[in-house]
């Protein structure tokens, strides 16, 4: 489990690399735009959970957070213990006045693949979360040994972090990992979440707490 989550949260930190400074005009949320719908849950499961730089409900009998590193990832309950546990997290950006549209959405994909040449772009789109425009996106991760240089040169590993797991070899033979973005405006903050899943059980288990976890969040 100890490798394995250091794989995630390695997936988490790269894709938090993104240096982005949105522009954009007036949004009118469109109404053919695919919704992520906020799922009805029992509301005594629910608990806010405070991830440093924000807080929002969580559903703790299905996410277990982690604060021993930066960022906090919560990770999923049902596959804590198998080689194949997924988690999210969320990163805070600068402070955003620009409405979410095509325009910021491009703009966002751009600098995204631009600064992370390791991972493979499958899907963006502009979603409806609870009412507003926000940014989707679907991609896949492989570490190659430009994806490793990058992560010691900027101290996301060390060295001796990485020999202790078994060298570039563990890195370069780990498959290919699905993250999903989606990144809503909270507080007047682009605020990204990211998410790393195995199968799609997983990958709408993360969709559902990104609905109830912006439903009422708080950045500080």
């Amino acid at each position: 489990m100890k490798k394995n989550k250091i794989i995630l949260l390695l997936a988490l930190m790269l894709a938090f690399t993104i240096g982005f400074s949105g522009c954009g005009g007036p949004q009118v949320p469109a109404d053919d735009l695919p919704v992520i719908a906020t799922p009805n849950v029992d509301p005594s499961t629910l608990e806010r959970v405070n991830v440093f730089y924000a807080e929002f409900p969580a559903d703790t009998t299905t996410w277990v957070l982690d604060d021993s590193t930066e960022p906090y990832v919560l990770y999923y309950a049902d596959s804590l213990m198998s080689d194949r546990a997924c988690n999210f997290s969320v990163n805070i950006g600068q402070p955003f006045d620009h409405a979410i549209d095509q325009e910021v959405l491009d703009a966002f994909v751009e600098s995204y693949t631009t600064a992370n040449v390791f991972i493979t772009e499958n899907l963006s789109e502009l979603r409806l979360l609870n009412g507003q425009p926000v940014i989707y996106t679907e991609s896949s991760l492989h570490y190659t040994d430009e994806t490793i240089d990058y992560a010691l040169e900027n101290g996301i590993i060390t060295e001796e972090l990485m020999e202790s797991l078994g060298g570039r070899e563990f890195f370069l033979n780990t498959p290919p990992m699905d993250q999903v973005t989606v990144c809503p405006v909270i507080d007047c903050y682009l605020c990204v979440f990211t998410g790393t899943y195995f199968d799609q059980e997983q990958k709408q288990a993360i969709l559902d707490a990104i609905a109830i976890a912006t439903t009422d969040m708080e950045v500080f």
